[in-house]
Order: C-alpha cells, then sequence, then structure tokens
C-alpha cells in the first residue's frame, strides 16, 4: 500500500532533500550535507538530482505554456490583419496591403524564432570514435569543402567549439 503524499514520512524526505538543495547552492559538499542530514553521500546527489529534475521538467512546462500563449497572440494578430488586408483588396488600397504584408512577414518571423525554426543545424560528426558537434554555419568554406571531399574532419574541425 502506498503512502500518502501527506504523511509524515514523506514530509521529512521533502524537507530533507529541501535542505539538503539549500545547502548545495550555499557552496556545500555532498559528503557535508550527507553528514549534517545523517544518509549516504549517493543518497544525498539522489535528493538533488530528484529536485533538479522536477525543477527542470516545471520550467519546460511553464515555457510551454508560455509560447502557447504567445502562438495564441500571434494568431489572433494575424487574423485581425488578414481582415485587414481582405478590406483594403476590396478598397484597392494597395498602400495599405504593402503596409500590412510588412506586418504578417513580422508575425511569420515572431513565429520562427518562437518555436526556433531559424535556428542553426548541428550535426554529430564521429572522428577516429570520438563525437565531435559543431554549428556548421560557423565553418569557413575551406573547412566545408575538407569535410565534404572526405578529408580528416579532426583537422577541418581544429578550433571550433
Amino acid at each position: 500500500m502506498t503512502q500518502s503524499i501527506t504523511a509524515p514520512v514523506r514530509v521529512r524526505a521533502a524537507e530533507r532533500q529541501q535542505k539538503a538543495v539549500e545547502m548545495r547552492k550555499a557552496g556545500a559538499a555532498l559528503a557535508q550535507i550527507a553528514a549534517e542530514l545523517d544518509v549516504s553521500v549517493s543518497a544525498v546527489h539522489k535528493m538533488i538530482k530528484k529536485a533538479l529534475l522536477v525543477s527542470l521538467a516545471q520550467a519546460q512546462l511553464a515555457a510551454a505554456e508560455l509560447r502557447e500563449l504567445e502562438a495564441q497572440r500571434l494568431d489572433a494578430r494575424e487574423l485581425r490583419i488578414n481582415t485587414a488586408v481582405t478590406k483594403a483588396m476590396r478598397d484597392e488600397d494597395f498602400s495599405l496591403v504593402a503596409r500590412l504584408d510588412g506586418q504578417l512577414a513580422a508575425i511569420s518571423a515572431a513565429r520562427r524564432k518562437l518555436f526556433g525554426l531559424d535556428e542553426p543545424e548541428k550535426h554529430d560528426v564521429t572522428s577516429a570514435g570520438k563525437a565531435l558537434v559543431t554549428d556548421f554555419t560557423k565553418l569557413t568554406l575551406e573547412q566545408l569543402e575538407t569535410i565534404a571531399k572526405g578529408g580528416d574532419i579532426t583537422d577541418a574541425l581544429r578550433g571550433q567549439d
């Protein structure tokens, strides 16, 4: 039978985890935290790792919610502008259509940025059994040619981080 989330043992465990994270943030070593909480170093490591994973999941959820809200705002703005374009076309106000087209382009750019569609691609490359990751948009033409011709990738990527 599983314990209630509010069971005293779970509350104490949560308090220990919170204390471990606070001590770690203050610069305490894992061994020091373990001694203070009277648990093993591996237990402290697990506590901190779990807290970080929960924190990361919460941040990712919040970011996804913000992206969704921004996407909805962009959708509503795009609909208003498209309605205005239709009216301007009917009225043959082509200078207004041109201005509105610029606004639609800005919305498209904002949407691409919001969803990371314009980010440079990163590729995993393996050389001598060692994985190298590089941003190919930062390579020189000479480096790209060396790689394309099957040359030594390690030499071509020297200096790339």
